[in-house]
């Protein structure tokens, strides 16, 4: 991955600083992957003990930031105010849900021996916890990932780290696409482990193929991302010598995917991404000083594997769905439930419990877990208190990305990524699955880390200006006595 062309400008100490992890890069390195793995639980994505693996690994990162903190080879100004600020948001919501403790909407009736569960009227100004006996370990859970993954936007102290970090990443996801195509070919409806969990549109460990959809549009994204960077470092390199090829084989077996994905935006989305990237990829390649006879095959071969998922996702698109009437329904029951308790919102996972009680009379009051809709569904159960910090908090980051330059391609694609995702959370639930949800994380604060790194030296990209430094903070002797000076 490294260019020899940009090795030759770099002087001893940058490349040391380069190619050495400190201690904690290399903790999180593991820590990353170890949880890339377990968050692909098989059949149960929200598992109790999953959610209560995050916890017992997020408690740990004040333990990792203090060993980046002692082990960063420069001074580092502001890192416990900074890390406080960015975690903020996760810890209004609990806040909030301490607070709504003290105030449950539901209450059980009994009636002839049967025993009902009713809404009761509630203060709107002060918050609400649904459920909090089984909703808990939920917030807790996915409040650690968060944590987790904001240590990507803290510790990495070079490019070079997400050039050798993020592969490992877009290789586990290829994996996990190899051994879906494996189950659809065997004609499996679900993995051999996962048969007892009732679900009809498994794709790979996924139970659920909408979230499979959304995780393989952040991981081909990052492999065309690394495509487009391996042939910027190889200019006078065959394509076929370097590592190109293989991220471009992982980013078709994800892209492809979608095929065989029954979830109708999610698919598409995933489609069209491929067929976008993949375009630029083609016209970027034919750039290159190649035969006249390959590009043109290239040039006909591309055509073909670019024409064929932008159609089928067009026509996904314009073609409805049987569950969409389903899926109305529920965005309104989401809706109504916000405009009920707009402030502080009906508390975590509250749209599984009280759905019943706001949707329509055709959905026969069944259960639901997702309102198939991230947006309204995060309106619902935290309301405008818990939203807005959220919101603002990622618009602020974004903010800091596009103030500067930003002429590196692997951030924008990994930014343009997660704008998919978040436009997907406005008619489906991606952010529901565990995977989903840390892979956008991690991708969305790589990109944010990578162009700060790309913008200041390492010595200064944490550093504030300081024209004098305190003496409490110098490591060298100094002398501060009274100067006996002689003056001819």
């Amino acid at each position: 991955m490294k260019s020899p062309v940009q090795d030759s400008h770099l002087a001893l100490r940058d490349k040391l600083l380069r190619d050495n992890f400190t201690l904690a890069e290399t903790l999180l390195c593991c820590i990353l992957i170890l949880c890339s793995l377990a968050v692909l639980y098989p059949g149960q994505p929200r598992s109790n003990w999953l959610l209560c693996f995050f916890f017992i690994i997020g408690a740990l990162t004040p333990v990792l930031l203090k060993t980046h903190e002692v082990t960063h080879p420069f001074f580092i100004d502001k890192l416990w105010s900074r890390f406080g600020l960015l975690i903020a948001p996760f810890l209004l919501l609990q806040f909030t849900y301490i607070i709504g403790l003290f105030q449950a909407p539901l209450v059980s009736v009994l009636l002839e021996e049967t025993t009902y569960r009713q809404l009761v009227p509630i203060n709107i100004f002060q918050p609400t916890s649904t459920e909090p006996n089984s909703t808990w370990i939920a917030l807790l859970g996915f409040g650690c990932i968060y944590a987790i993954s904001l240590t990507v936007l803290i510790i990495p102290k070079s490019i070079a780290y997400f050039e050798r970090v993020l592969p490992w990443f877009c290789l586990i996801a290829s994996l996990i696409a190899v051994f879906g195509y494996m189950q659809k070919i065997g004609g499996h409806d679900a993995p051999f482990y996962a048969r007892e969990h009732p679900s009809d549109d498994y794709f790979s460990i996924f139970a659920y193929d909408g979230h499979w959809a959304a995780y393989a549009l952040l991981w081909m994204t990052a492999c065309f991302g690394f495509t487009f960077l391996t042939l910027a470092y190889a200019k006078n390199i065959t394509f076929s010598k370097t590592m190109a090829p293989w991220y471009l084989s992982g980013a078709l077996l994800l892209g492809y995917s979608g095929f065989f994905v029954q979830s109708r935006f999610s698919s598409s989305l995933l489609l069209l991404y491929f067929s976008i990237f993949a375009t630029l990829f083609t016209l970027s390649y034919l750039k290159r000083p190649i035969a006249r006879a390959l590009k043109i095959k290239v040039g006909i071969a591309s055509t073909l594997l670019i024409a064929l998922p932008a159609g089928v996702a067009l026509q996904r698109l314009m073609q409805p769905h049987p569950f969409d009437s389903t899926a109305v329904g529920l965005r309104q029951a989401a809706y109504r439930m916000f405009l009920d308790n707009p402030l502080f919102g009906w508390g975590m996972d509250a749209f599984t419990h009280l759905s019943q009680f706001y949707q329509s009379d055709l959905l026969l009051s069944q259960s639901h877990e997702r309102a198939f809709s991230d947006i309204l569904q995060m309106l619902a159960e935290f309301g405008l208190v818990g939203s807005i910090p959220i919101i603002l908090l990622f618009l602020w980051q974004l903010l800091r990305y596009f103030r500067g330059p930003n002429a590196q391609v692997l951030p924008n694609l990994l930014l343009a990524a997660c704008f998919g995702i978040v436009l997907l959370s406005f008619v489906d639930s991606p952010f529901m699955s565990p995977a989903v949800f840390m892979s956008f994380l991690i991708l969305f604060f790589s990109a944010l880390r990578w162009t700060e790194l790309s913008r200041a030296s390492v010595d200064v990209v944490d550093t504030d200006t300081v024209v004098v430094t305190n003496s409490n903070l110098r490591k060298v002797p100094f002398y501060t006595g009274p100067k006996k000076e002689a003056f001819k």
